[in-house]
């Protein structure tokens, strides 16, 4: 391709300048434009920002204060108070089920000539007491012979009173339960 340009020296310059001036002028329109739009844009990014770090700072301020005034030994009391509530229920509901377990071996190691009339079971001592009626006595301590072999029976103390008549005993046994 053939580059042909009659014009004079002085012309090809000024020319070739207004080239590099429409040139600039070109790109630093449209980059103004594009700066004009992404400042209207980021304009409420900003202040967004700037916003929430001035909140953030009030609440950490705010929050470091309150731990100052406050006594940090009461917040760790009430943890352990919580802690220690929530040990127990824990606890609790191991205990109920051995209850269950408890009166569910009583009620299988029972013959048939005793009758359990009432079982009272205090969860916190870990204790039991059975009120019923044996026929004789040979059923009676066969009955507490049995809850004696019970895993989860610990002991079990029966009053003079139940062995001293031989036929239509009204008994009653308190029980310990194992831990």
């Amino acid at each position: 391709m053939l580059n042909l340009n009659l014009l004079p020296p002085n012309e090809k310059r000024d020319f070739r300048y207004e080239l590099y001036r429409r040139t600039v002028l070109f790109f630093g329109f449209w980059l103004s434009v594009y700066g004009v739009v992404f400042g209207i844009l980021a304009t409420p990014a900003y202040f967004f920002a700037v916003f929430q770090l001035a909140e953030f700072e009030r609440s950490r301020d705010a929050e470091i204060a309150a731990l100052k005034e406050s006594d940090a030994g009461a917040i760790e009391d009430k943890i352990n108070v919580f802690n220690q509530r929530l040990q127990f229920m824990i606890k609790r509901e191991e205990k109920k089920q051995s209850v269950v377990a408890l009166i569910t071996g009583i009620f299988s190691e029972t013959p048939k000539d005793v009758e359990v009339s009432l079982v009272k079971v205090d969860v916190r001592r870990g204790e039991a007491v059975l009120l019923g009626k044996a026929k004789t006595r040979g059923a009676l301590l066969q009955f507490i012979a049995a809850l004696r072999k019970d895993p989860i029976v610990g002991n079990v103390s029966s009053p003079v009173s139940n062995i001293i008549k031989e036929e239509n005993i009204d008994f009653s046994l308190n029980l310990k339960t194992n831990p």
